[in-house]
């Protein structure tokens, strides 16, 4: 009598809308509602040495009854620490601060609520801020305006693209020679 393939020895064979359902519903598990502080302390705990090595000090400020919203934590920490790396960098870039021996800079994280209910998470620097020239250029994929092999230019489309799947946006305002503020709204 001829066996039977057992489930784990059949080959599937998945179309790519099929494919695409799976992934939907993957990602639909992996988004549960959870404060927003919480995914922003994992990014400061990976982003901490560097930044201390560097001399670039980060205080996260919570705001008052910020929600907790549906998201994927792992991918909101990413975008997060995404934009801790580009302010530590853009600090970093200052050379006459550290000619001085003086801490390099400053980045502040903030949270907060909207008034719709939703939650807004800043991250804001001392850095050289974004000359006009490049700053509608900066979500573009493989826009870099670092040296070549240090940086890929991906690190902000990916955060923009991570954001706006959980319907949010990313706002940026910068001044040059005062630093930069990137403010990213998340809806309820």
């Amino acid at each position: 009598m001829p066996r039977t393939p057992s489930t784990s020895q059949k080959k599937w064979i998945v179309s790519p809308h099929d494919a695409a359902k799976a992934e939907t519903l993957r990602r639909a598990l992996r988004i549960t509602p959870a404060p927003p502080e919480d995914t922003v302390r994992r990014a400061l705990e990976c982003a901490a040495a560097l930044m201390e090595e560097r001399g670039v000090r980060a205080e996260l400020a919570v705001g008052a009854r910020v929600p907790a919203v549906p998201h994927d934590t792992d991918q909101l920490q990413q975008v997060v620490l995404n934009l801790l790396v580009n302010a530590e960098q853009a600090i970093e870039s200052q050379a006459a601060r550290r000619a001085a021996g003086e801490a390099l800079g400053h980045i502040g994280i903030r949270t907060g609520r909207t008034a719709e209910g939703g939650v807004v998470l800043e991250v804001c620097d001392d850095g050289p801020g974004i000359p006009a020239e490049v700053a509608s250029r900066i979500f573009d994929p493989f826009f870099t305006t670092k040296p070549p092999g240090q940086g890929t230019g991906l690190g902000l489309a990916i955060a923009q693209g991570i954001v706006t799947d959980h319907g949010g946006r990313i706002e940026v305002t910068s001044r040059p020679g005062r630093g930069s503020l990137f403010r990213v709204v998340v809806p309820r």
